[in-house]
């Protein structure tokens, strides 16, 4: 079965000026994931407006909570257990 996973919201977005419309990522791939911290791996966002993007991620683990993080800087999603 293929891992799921959730988006994580950020917020740095809300200050930036509001000349331009904020695309919202609405549904990610995860391309050779594994649960290994500080892994690299591939992240694929589809966003709102049909564009799609392709960003380098590191995989980290929490290591109080033990959950799963995919961070690309711009966009990071949780690993659903």
């Amino acid at each position: 079965m293929a891992p799921r996973f959730t988006l994580v919201q950020k917020d740095w977005f809300k200050r930036r000026s509001g000349d331009k419309k904020f695309k919202h990522p609405i549904n990610v791939e995860v391309i050779d994931f594994k649960k290994v911290d500080q892994h690299f791996c591939t992240l694929v966002a589809h966003y709102s407006d049909g564009s799609k993007r392709e960003f380098i991620a590191r995989v980290l683990q929490n290591h109080i909570t033990k959950s799963w993080v995919v961070d690309a800087m711009e966009i990071a999603v949780r690993l659903i257990e």
